[in-house]
């Protein structure tokens, strides 16, 4: 599988814009809370397969709104992943970390997700083979 970062980002967002409309890639300043931030990293590329990791901090203003985000993302990245449009993941969860902020209004947990990511043409090209 060749490497398609930007699709890969694309389809991230797509999947987290489901937990709240205010989802970045990497840095971004003085957001409008809750917002998602993450970070993918590529660790490997083997037999078809790219090796991935996925890095998620949730964002808000009380533990309990932080807690119910980091849910639904551990929810949406638990097992097959095939809902999206070029890519198919398998989706394996890692580590979730409340991460103690100076700024105290500010709520954030840390997901730690490992992600197998296939392309579906090439997939669909294989079974035509």
């Amino acid at each position: 599988m060749k490497s398609n970062t930007n699709e890969l980002r694309k389809e991230l967002t797509t999947l987290l814009k489901t937990v709240t409309t205010n989802v970045y890639y990497k840095n971004i300043m003085r957001p409008t809370k809750p917002y998602i931030v993450f970070t993918v990293k590529e660790l490997s590329t083997t037999a078809g397969r790219t090796s991935c990791q996925l890095e998620v901090n949730c964002v808000a203003k009380t533990p309990a709104e932080v807690n119910t985000m980091a849910d639904s993302v551990q929810d949406i990245f638990d097992g097959e992943i095939d809902n999206v449009t070029k890519l198919m993941f398998y989706a394996f969860r890692g580590s979730r970390q409340i991460v103690e902020e100076e700024d105290k209004s500010i709520e954030r947990i840390r997901l730690m997700i490992d992600l197998y990511v296939y392309s579906k043409e090439e997939e669909t090209q294989n079974e035509n083979d």
